[in-house]
């Protein structure tokens, strides 16, 4: 249920969102990714249909493989104690129930397996097969043209596993987006993080009290915007 903005495109995210007849099957290639600039790509909960997205064939580092199996298992950053709290805070209010291993509920049609057993490369085969339907998937309930931005900047390759420490270290990436570290620094307010942070994940409430994308793809706030203010401040002292 997450949504973030796809810098230049948020009107046309937005009638896509506003006419259920929008079926356009728009090709992504994650080469292509490397023209939307680093901020970009932040989109959760919108979704075109977008029905053929490819991955490079060339595995990169950051994964680890097994020597007795072609299925790579990627090493994540370990969090500090904050930001795991952080992050469980996101997941509770994007897929509480199934965390690691969500599929947006609007989706039809669903993987073999479950997420967390899932390579990038059957994930993407997954989008592909099943057009026309919401893709969200994992505890950050990333969509395709997000999740192919992420993996490109990543440096992940097709057989790297969509495995909890995956998706962490996926979501660390939109965390600085939101401005993590300068909000560490005190050079971010809080507000404006918490607001920074509901810009990408639709679960949680802007200032105003709203989802950012209420509304939009059936998108909601889960949590109060006093529930959010008050867990942040128990995470940071603040």
């Amino acid at each position: 249920m997450q949504l973030g903005v796809v810098l230049g495109r948020l009107i046309l995210a937005v009638t896509m969102v506003a006419s259920p007849s929008f079926a356009s099957a728009q090709k992504y290639g994650i080469s292509g990714f490397g023209t939307q600039g680093p901020t970009s790509g932040l989109t959760f909960g919108i979704h075109p249909d977008q029905s053929r997205i490819r991955l490079k064939s060339t595995p990169k580092p950051a994964v680890t493989r097994s020597k007795s199996s072609s299925v790579v298992t990627f090493v994540g950053l370990t969090s500090d104690k904050r930001t795991a709290r952080l992050k469980h805070l996101i997941g509770f209010a994007e897929s509480r129930r199934d965390g690691y291993d969500a599929i947006h509920y609007g989706a039809q049609r669903k993987p073999a397996k479950r997420p967390t057993e899932l390579t990038l490369r059957e994930v993407i085969a997954w989008i592909n097969a099943t057009p026309g339907q919401n893709h969200a998937i994992g505890r950050y309930q990333f969509i395709p043209t997000t999740l192919i931005n992420l993996i490109e900047r990543a440096k992940l390759g097709p057989e790297t596993v969509f495995s909890p420490g995956t998706q962490d270290h996926l979501a660390q990436i939109l965390l600085e987006d939101a401005g993590y570290s300068a909000f560490l620094k005190g050079q971010l307010s809080q507000t404006k993080f918490m607001n920074n942070l509901a810009g990408i994940w639709a679960g949680l409430p802007t200032s105003s009290g709203k989802s950012r994308y209420h509304g939009y793809a059936g998108n909601r706030a889960t949590i109060t915007w006093v529930a959010f203010k008050t867990e942040i401040g128990r995470i940071f002292g603040r």
